[in-house]
């Protein structure tokens, strides 16, 4: 699909549920092995052809419609464990949003019989910018945790801080872009990832650099020695779970 999803079309796509989720592994840099998968959700238009985030996203965000997009993922991706009849193979990482933090409709599926038994298999991605910022969602991460869902901030700027608060609040990890980081990062916001994961590592919070894209991006995760790490580098995302392994060892 080339340019935005209008609204009305994105509307429809979460109506109908016109979508799937994809799956990309993220590795343990010490064994190799496929530790986590996140999950991706990929929407269709009326073609019937994939729309990846970017064609979608923008116009959610415009829209406030992240938590419905959110639900749909969830949706999704019970209908996909159903069909394979047993529980993943790994735990799975899922991109939430401070405001689905506090979207009754989404707490609620959380809930249902269905779910109980995933709970500690799954793994929450909140932004930075979305910590700490809203009392009903914070509550919602206080019972995440107490349910057993790992809980990972999304590194974007900040520095220690961000990781003091994310520790506080019961987070488990902390990722960080590595293309961002590559590229894109001013010396300044590049001493506050050192920072960040200088601190992670003193509380305990394990790290992830995603989106690894080439070996530029490995190289530039190796500078801050990472636990794990997950990207096209290695592995494009797909509706089947990985059992890739890496030699982490040959790109020392």
């Amino acid at each position: 699909m080339s340019g935005q999803i209008t609204l009305p079309d994105l509307r429809e796509a979460l109506m109908e549920r016109q979508g799937m989720v994809q799956v990309q592994p993220i590795f343990d840099v010490e064994t190799g092995k496929v530790v986590f998968h996140e999950v991706l959700l990929r929407l269709m238009d009326i073609r019937g052809e994939e729309m990846f985030p970017k064609d979608f996203l923008p116009t959610a965000v415009s829209a406030n419609l992240l938590p419905e997009i959110d639900l749909l993922t969830l949706h999704l991706l019970e209908e996909q464990m159903q069909v394979l009849k047993k529980p993943p193979p790994t735990k799975l990482s899922i991109n939430v949003s401070r405001r689905t933090l506090a979207y009754k409709p989404y707490l609620d599926k959380l809930k249902q019989a269905s779910w109980e038994p995933l709970l500690p298999s799954l793994m929450f991605e909140v932004k930075t910018n979305d910590i700490g910022q809203d009392i009903e969602a914070l509550r919602a991460l206080k019972g995440l945790k107490g349910a057993g869902i790992c809980l990972c901030v999304d590194y974007q700027k900040g520095g220690a801080a961000v990781v003091k608060l994310a520790k506080q609040l019961g987070f488990d990890y902390i990722k960080i872009d590595a293309v961002s980081v590559s590229l894109k990062y001013t010396e300044t916001e590049l001493k506050q990832v050192q920072a960040a994961c200088d601190e992670a590592r003193r509380d305990g919070l394990k790290i992830i650099f995603e989106r690894v894209e080439a070996l530029r991006d490995l190289r530039t995760a190796r500078k801050y020695n990472p636990h794990k790490m997950q990207g096209y580098f290695f592995a494009h995302p797909s509706l089947l779970f990985s059992r890739l392994e890496v030699d982490f060892k040959k790109y020392a």
